[in-house]
Order: C-alpha cells, then structure tokens, then sequence
C-alpha cells in the first residue's frame, strides 16, 4: 500500500510505502527543487523589501542560505520548498515567494500565511501592497 501525504496547499508533500507487513513503512519526503536551489538566485533575492513603513531585509547566512529580519521580530531562516519559494523554518504553515518583474529582476517578497498573503515591493520599486486571501 502507498500513501500520499499533502502539506497546506495541497502539494504532494512525502509518501508512504508499507513493503513488508512486520517492517515499519517507508518514508519518502518531497525534496526542494527550483529556483531555490540555485546559489544565483538566491542571492539575487538578497536586499531590502518594503511593506508599510516596515523594511523587510534578506540576507545570505555565511552557509548561501537565505535570512529574513522583520522589525521587531527574531532573524528568520529561510529553507529551500519549490521553485521560487522558501519556507520560513521557524514559524511553521508560513512561507516566502520571491517575484520577477517585467525586467526580470526580483522585485516583491510574497509572504504566504495562514491569515493571508502580504506583499512587500523592492526597495525602490514602488509602494508595498496588502493582499488578504479568503
């Protein structure tokens, strides 16, 4: 028997193999792949964000992994999901989507949460957005 488990928004998040009847099942977890894996990219993502009068920075731990500090909050890590999006590992059911503008550079920093999506432009870019999703 296989079994498939799903995270928030329904992706296939890992599956389950039972091969023997006295064997534990085995576990296959959904690895990251995308953008996100790039070592270019992600530094690409690195810079400060606007959303409200809030400046949102990104920076590359001394790893190549990504950080976000919000004001007033702890230094976030950000972990690898699919393709241009990072889960915040610290809070968990929160994610990060960097956006491509029509130049092709990263311009808005998408956080996905439970009580909605919240956009915060590139430094530079123009005005922060918010976006609640029912």
């Amino acid at each position: 028997m296989v079994t498939f488990t799903t995270d928030r928004d329904g992706n296939i998040a890992s599956l389950l193999v039972q091969l023997e009847v006295l064997v534990t099942d085995i576990v296959f977890t959904r690895a990251p792949a995308g953008q996100c894996m790039d070592p270019t990219f992600r530094a690409a993502c690195a810079g400060n964000y606007i959303r409200g009068d809030a400046t949102h920075v990104v920076t590359e731990d001394a790893e190549g992994q990504l950080t976000l500090k919000i004001p007033f909050q702890s230094l976030y890590q950000l972990r690898p999901y699919q393709d241009s999006t990072f889960t915040i590992f610290q809070l968990d059911g929160n994610r990060v989507e960097f956006r491509r503008g029509a130049s092709g550079k990263i311009e808005e920093l998408v956080y996905h949460q439970p009580n909605g999506t919240f956009i915060a432009k590139r430094a530079g870019t123009g005005a922060a957005t918010h976006s609640p999703s029912f």
